[in-house]
């Protein structure tokens, strides 16, 4: 699934999104009923591969955990960035069941959170990046750790978004830093 900036109106999604809303927490939910009606509607569109009917519906959507476990890794580079958006909120009931999915293709996984990670590159939420940082990585294995230590490093030494200045997210890479450090 691939997201645009606007809607098919020409609208900012931001636009529609803030409009009426009086605090974050009214933007956050419209946010989150626009973006399951948008991938209820979607989901129903797609008609080439079966797996792409796998991908949860909404957050609440698990559903479809079991079956995921067992797709292939070709299967898998199809779906992984939708999944991975799941991930940017680990208080979605789905959150949970996606990282042990996601973590069964490490390889497939590196090249992703490296995107997530990389300098200049902002994610939705702030949460987004501390949860990869929390959640995901600690769970590789050394060798996938190794892969990403120059990333984890960057943040932690040149800090360069709003999100990864923020204590939490700044905190989570240090500790995972120095963590790293200790083990070589």
């Amino acid at each position: 699934m691939r997201f645009a900036y606007h809607t098919e109106d020409g609208e900012s999604w931001c636009d529609v999104i803030l409009e009426n809303v009086i605090s974050e927490e009214e933007a956050f939910d419209k946010f989150y009923e626009l973006f399951d009606e948008f991938v209820a509607e979607n989901v129903n569109k797609r008609n080439g591969n079966d797996v792409f009917g796998l991908t949860p519906k909404n957050r609440f959507d698990t559903s479809t955990i079991d079956e995921l476990m067992k797709i292939s890794e070709d299967e898998m580079k199809l779906i992984l960035p939708e999944l991975m958006f799941w991930i940017s909120d680990m208080d979605f009931p789905v959150a949970k069941g996606l990282i042990k999915v996601l973590l069964r293709y490490p390889d497939l996984l590196i090249p992703a959170i490296k995107k997530s990670l990389k300098e200049g590159v902002p994610s939705p939420r702030s949460q987004f990046k501390y949860n990869i940082l929390v959640y995901l990585i600690p769970e590789l294995s050394l060798r996938h750790k190794k892969m990403l230590i120059e990333d984890i490093e960057r943040i932690c030494r040149f800090p360069d978004t709003f999100e990864e200045k923020t204590e939490e997210v700044y905190n989570a890479a240090k500790a995972l830093y120095d963590e790293l450090v200790m083990m070589w």
